[in-house]
């Protein structure tokens, strides 16, 4: 008997080929997919979702449903999966040509499984497809802001276990910063204000951290920024409103958030809030963000796939392809051009629980 990984990310087995899933209850659901001729010595499912067996006799292929084929004409599955299992609570950035993304949470740890707060630093290599611990972090935490400057990678504030494993998580005010070069750690100058889950960017030579909250239920409207060479983090101007549990990026000299409090934008070089930047509708729940061939392209969260494209120019709203899943709390970024997602959640409704996710996904 062969095992495999099937398209849709269930077990995949022989005698006849079967998919096996475990309905909310325990339960084994069994789906035929095909028989074989032949006693079967290897299963593989590629990128594109074709399932790829091998026999005494030769090699065989089962071509990807009419469902699957869609998908991955838009997005393409990288091989390489996140280090640790399904990870959420992430945001990347881009660094020295990888990708970057620090800690994270996940649930299905460990034999009985519980929920696990990484301290890994993880990077991604475009040339192999796959992602490697780059680095520990001095403790665990998730919820952390990233940002790229001069060469360096930034994390920024989030929730850590600074006492026992599996203790309860602290707001951070704390700035850690890697050196992707020399693989060196130092510390960056604290916050001044704890803020788990900021938005956090870099724009002319400046770390922004926006929002994000003090403990569980304060929302945050403060800003603050730091500049290169500068020892101290200095306020900027409040948001409209508190927001946090979102997604954000940089373009043209402006900041952009998005969350389900709404899309906020503020022009670093005027030093304000455009209170009139058109909404795209309800916003879901921990959406996707980055900036991408000119636009703000924010994957929608919590309960949807959809994408919505913001164009600056026109100051207008379009669709964009929808998501793989249901995806929030994940991380987007651009390397070398190219748009990623990453990890992140989604609810499912047959399994009555959140899956935490480990692929990787480049937009075609």
């Amino acid at each position: 008997m062969a095992l495999g990984r099937s398209p849709q990310d269930h077990a995949l087995a022989t005698g006849e080929l079967l998919e096996l899933d475990i309905d909310a209850i325990g339960g084994t659901i069994e789906r035929v997919l095909g028989e074989t001729a032949e006693p079967v010595h290897c299963l593989h499912t590629d990128t594109q979702g074709t399932i790829w067996i091998t026999c005494d006799d030769g090699l065989y292929r089962l071509p990807a449903s009419k469902s699957m084929q869609a998908l991955h004409k838009v997005w393409e599955q990288k091989p390489g999966r996140l280090p640790g299992g399904g990870n959420h609570d992430i945001f990347s950035v881009s660094c020295e040509g990888r990708l970057f993304m620090a800690g994270g949470l996940t649930r299905f740890w460990g034999y009985p499984t519980s929920e696990w707060v990484f301290d890994d630093l993880f990077s991604y290599n475009p040339d192999s497809g796959f992602w490697e611990v780059a680095s520990q972090l001095s403790f665990p935490r998730r919820y952390s802001g990233i940002a790229e400057l001069n060469g360096r990678v930034w994390i920024v504030g989030g929730e850590g276990e600074l006492g026992a494993r599996g203790g309860e998580p602290t707001t951070l005010d704390v700035v850690e910063i890697y050196d992707p070069a020399t693989g060196a750690w130092s510390m960056g100058p604290t916050l001044q204000q704890v803020r788990t889950d900021p938005f956090v960017m870099v724009c002319d030579e400046r770390i922004w951290a926006v929002g994000g909250a003090s403990d569980p239920t304060t929302k945050l409207q403060s800003v603050e920024s730091i500049g290169t060479g500068e020892s101290v983090w200095r306020a900027g101007p409040d948001l409209p409103q508190p927001t946090r549990q979102g997604g954000c990026c940089v373009m043209h000299g402006v900041l952009y958030c998005a969350s389900e409090d709404g899309f906020f934008a503020f022009d670093t070089a005027l030093g304000k809030w455009d209170v009139d930047v058109p909404q795209p509708g309800t916003i879901e729940r921990a959406p996707l963000v980055t900036a991408y061939k000119g636009e703000v392209w924010m994957m929608r969260g919590l309960l949807s796939h959809r994408t919505r494209c913001y164009y600056p120019g026109s100051q207008t709203w379009s669709s964009g392809p929808d998501l793989p899943t249901q995806q929030s709390w994940g991380a987007a970024a651009v390397l070398q051009g190219r748009l990623y997602i990453t990890g992140g959640a989604h609810r499912s409704e047959k399994y009555e629980l959140t899956v935490y996710d480990d692929r990787a996904w480049v937009l075609r």
